[in-house]
């Protein structure tokens, strides 16, 4: 709000009805679109991935952090802590390398290089693979 943007919400089919309930109420003055399931039409997810100028993430799904990492927007998780197992090891990495932020109030912008593997796994796959 204090940039003059608006607020894109997305859930996932794991998001429990009473928090998407919750989020449309709470935020219901806030410019943006809320999407949590298909009765608030078609997703949005690969448009919102698009133009996002930052990422706020719940720290429960690698897809979606790993999806933003590979955008050049800097990309925050919500209370990374809750996290643990194999999740809070990914996380602690993306943390240490300085490519994802613990959510603040600030939200800062911040320089985000891309995390694009594919070159990288097909260089090694082509070492392995040569006899």
């Amino acid at each position: 709000a204090e940039q003059g943007g608006s607020l894109l919400v997305l859930g996932s089919r794991r998001t429990e009805p009473h928090i998407a309930r919750l989020a449309r109420r709470y935020w219901q003055e806030v410019p943006g679109l809320r999407w949590f399931d298909a009765g608030d039409g078609r997703n949005p997810y690969a448009g919102v991935m698009a133009w996002a100028d930052r990422f706020v993430l719940s720290p429960d799904s690698v897809n979606m952090i790993s999806e933003a990492c590979a955008t050049a927007r800097p990309v925050f998780v919500a209370e990374p802590e809750r996290a643990t197992g194999r999740v809070r090891r990914f996380l602690d990495d993306l943390l240490a390398s300085g490519r994802i932020r613990a959510q603040d109030t600030d939200l800062a912008d911040f320089d985000a290089t891309p995390l694009r593997e594919t070159q990288r796994i097909a260089e090694e796959l082509r070492t392995l693979l040569t006899f």
